[in-house]
């Protein structure tokens, strides 16, 4: 039986601020299937030996798992992949909640971020929109709060939103990626994700 679902893949690259779509080949999905697995095979294949782990040439990788957003219990759950601060190994992190899911209605199955903006940043999926912008005026802000002040920026209190707090922004070996008040807690994702000058992925989408 031939595949007809198109898995997609989303790659960010803030240092010239392009962003671009494709599609995950056939194959990766067969022996990979998603999540876990597809992600360390991203990173495995991206990361050249020696990277430090705050380089511009670390990568962040946002994984959906294959479940995520059907009916299956505990299948609420994405998957973060890097380059840890802290081991200056491969690491992962799980988190739950509505981020995961969100992201699979947007069509996504794999976000790539690479490189590192000039200025504080956030990155805005949603039907209308898949464009990086100004997180100047939330750089400081606890998680909370910037989860709070990006909906209100863009007038819309369903985004779904992974942000990092100010220990992520001082690149605090320890610190979270927080979505809601679920925490991608382990090896350090938030931050990199601060080395990055990422404060955040919104994302929303309208689609059945």
């Amino acid at each position: 039986m031939t595949n007809t679902v198109k898995r997609q893949l989303l790659r960010v690259n803030l240092t010239t601020q392009e962003i671009g779509r494709d599609i995950i080949p056939d194959g990766d999905i067969r022996m990979f299937m998603g999540g876990r697995a597809l992600g360390d095979m991203i990173l495995y294949r991206e990361l050249t030996a020696g990277i430090e782990p705050f380089s511009p040439a670390n990568k962040i990788v946002f994984c959906i798992g294959p479940l995520t957003g059907t009916h299956a219990i505990g299948s609420s759950r994405y998957i973060v992949h890097t380059k840890s601060p802290q081991t200056e190994l491969y690491m992962s992190s799980l988190a739950g909640g509505f981020f995961g899911p969100e992201v699979r209605k947007a069509g996504y199955d794999v976000f790539i971020v690479e490189g590192k903006s000039e200025k504080p940043a956030y990155l805005v999926i949603s039907n209308h929109m898949l464009e990086l912008r100004d997180a100047s005026a939330f750089w400081g802000m606890t998680t909370g709060d910037t989860q709070e002040f990006i909906k209100k920026e863009l007038n819309d209190d369903k985004f779904r939103i992974a942000c990092i707090g100010p220990a992520g922004e001082h690149l605090v070996l320890y610190s979270a990626i927080i979505s809601e008040r679920r925490a991608v807690g382990r090896g350090g994702a938030g931050a990199v994700m601060g080395s990055k000058n990422l404060k955040a992925i919104v994302v929303l989408t309208t689609r059945s």
